[in-house]
């Protein structure tokens, strides 16, 4: 849903197919039964499930506060609080209250929106493709083993796996 509201073009049919069946397999490989069949059953058990099980708890403010601070703690001290707010305007509502957030303020959040339709505007009409693909988890070519040492290509907690990582070693 990110990507139809924000993405510089929606997802193809094809693209949609291969998102669900994605997720599908990986669901299958960790024993989830009753697997919704196409993306759009997945989206209206999505809906179901969260408007039945998306409510407010007092752990879930634990942890949504938690993680608002994770997000924060790669930027400079002195911006945290007027970022606070985006985190909770990026959020759909049923999150946020789940969550415990504040509503953000009526402006910030047209001011977000706005910037993220340009952005995916600029990206769509005046930005050229890529000629070579853009790897996220290795400095160089390898062959993928259970040997295969990895590195995160993007990563803002760069303390995580400043050594690499081997996907056998991954818990």
């Amino acid at each position: 849903r990110w990507v139809e509201r924000y993405g510089f073009r929606n997802p193809h049919d094809k693209e949609r197919y291969a998102m669900h069946l994605r997720w599908k397999i990986i669901g299958e490989k960790m024993g989830i039964k009753d697997i919704p069949e196409s993306y759009a059953e997945t989206e209206r058990y999505l809906d179901a499930f969260e408007e039945k099980n998306m409510v407010y708890a007092e752990s879930n403010v634990i942890v949504g506060n938690s993680t608002t601070a994770l997000f924060l703690s790669i930027l400079p001290v002195t911006l945290r609080p007027f970022c606070k707010p985006a985190i909770y305007t990026l959020c759909p509502s049923r999150l946020r209250e789940a969550m415990g957030f504040p509503d953000p303020p009526r402006l910030l959040v047209l001011i977000i929106d706005a910037t993220l339709k340009i952005a995916a505007f600029f990206e769509r009409y005046f930005m050229p493709p890529r000629s070579v693909p853009k790897y996220r988890t290795s400095r160089h070519p390898v062959t993928l083993s259970r040997d295969a040492l990895l590195y995160p290509c993007f990563n803002p907690f760069n303390k995580t796996y400043e050594g690499g990582y081997r996907i056998a070693e991954l818990g």
